[in-house]
């Protein structure tokens, strides 16, 4: 397993236009809580934009390889939005966010790690109550990233570098 992880944007398949920045800072959080190194989003972005690239869409026509020479990282990690759908009804409120996550070694590209679901969360309607998906991507990825081994190395404290 890599050590040093860039997550990558977010590619979006769905409509919502805020899908992909609740999941790049959940995602983030979710692999430093693992014990694994993260490049800093803002970093990421800036290394990516000084290549060319400034859609999340163009990093699939990469090869791992060459993103973990630009980033030096050991480690490349891809997020595609499969689902992303809030039904408000009189009696209930339904949301369904699904994800793909994948986890390439650099060096080999090789996928060590993925995870590609959903989770359909109905509750009571509250007319006061805003509904964002924050808490539901926090709900997914957690049960995402509870399947992604912890840093060999662990037993350090992660850092963003």
């Amino acid at each position: 397993m890599p050590e040093r992880i860039a997550v990558m944007p977010v590619k979006n398949m769905t409509a919502d236009m805020d899908a992909p920045e609740e999941f790049q800072n959940r995602t983030v959080g979710s692999v430093i809580a693992r014990g694994y190194s993260v490049a800093p989003p803002e970093m990421v972005k800036r290394k990516l934009e000084d290549e060319g690239i400034y859609i999340a869409e163009e990093l699939y026509l990469i090869p791992i390889k060459e993103l973990g020479e630009i980033m030096d990282v050991d480690g490349i990690l891809m997020t595609t939005v499969t689902e992303w759908d809030m039904v408000i009804l009189p009696t209930h409120t339904r949301f369904e966010v699904g994800a793909r996550f994948e986890l390439y070694l650099t060096q080999s590209e090789t996928l060590v790690w993925s995870w590609d679901d959903r989770i359909k969360i109905t509750t009571p309607y509250m007319p006061s109550a805003h509904f964002t998906g924050n808490a539901w991507v926090s709900l997914l990825c957690g049960k995402a990233f509870s399947t992604l081994p912890k840093c060999r190395s662990s037993s350090r404290i992660p850092v963003v570098f």
